[in-house]
């Protein structure tokens, strides 16, 4: 399964390179890509929170309210797409990885996609994978919550510098001058 730390990082940066949205309202509303996951802890997960029952009253205001001549409207249209979007996000990434039951509690059927590409490196012959699969019953996850794994580490690294470069724009600019004083200063050179 996507790890949390993918469920909060990949969505914000999706949403953040449209330029459809605030960039702090975006970043303020990244942590409801793990609401989902509390199905984990309670109910039956992948199906309680992972469904299209959650995300469908988030759309239906989103799109009445987004453009709204009303600025207080307009914003909660605003917020309510980006609900969509992150929660969204979330059961999507879980269909490529495990499935997810749409429509529980009104069906109780996993659907799934499974994903592959296969390199042999003897022969560089390629084998691509795209089935769609669908079984009875709740996908059978591990009882062990993955926070972060070894392989999505790096990805903190390049979200850390995004998100600063979002919250810190147009301030970027400044930071070679005062990189060069700072430097200045502990050489005691007058100019660099």
């Amino acid at each position: 399964m996507p790890t949390a730390v993918v469920h909060l990082i990949v969505p914000p940066l999706a949403l953040l390179s449209t330029g459809a949205f605030r960039p702090r309202l975006v970043l303020a509303m990244c942590l409801l890509g793990l609401l989902p996951d509390l199905d984990f802890f309670v109910g039956v997960h992948r199906a309680s929170l992972h469904n299209v029952f959650l995300l469908l009253p988030f759309l239906a205001v989103g799109l009445l309210w987004w453009r709204d001549a009303n600025p207080q409207r307009a914003f909660w249209g605003e917020a309510n797409l980006l609900a969509f979007a992150f929660l969204g996000s979330h059961i999507l990434m879980d269909v490529f990885v495990g499935g997810v039951v749409p429509f529980w509690p009104v069906s109780n059927v996993t659907f799934r996609f499974d994903v592959r590409v296969l390199v042999d490196t003897a022969t560089l012959e390629i084998e691509s994978i795209f089935r769609p699969a669908t079984q009875e019953g709740a996908p059978v996850t591990s009882p062990i919550y993955e926070w972060l794994d070894g392989t999505e580490f790096s990805i903190v690294a390049l979200t850390v510098v995004v998100v600063a470069a979002v919250l810190l724009r147009g301030r970027l600019a400044l930071l070679p001058g005062i990189v060069r004083r700072a430097v200045g200063r502990l050489t005691g050179a007058r100019r660099l």
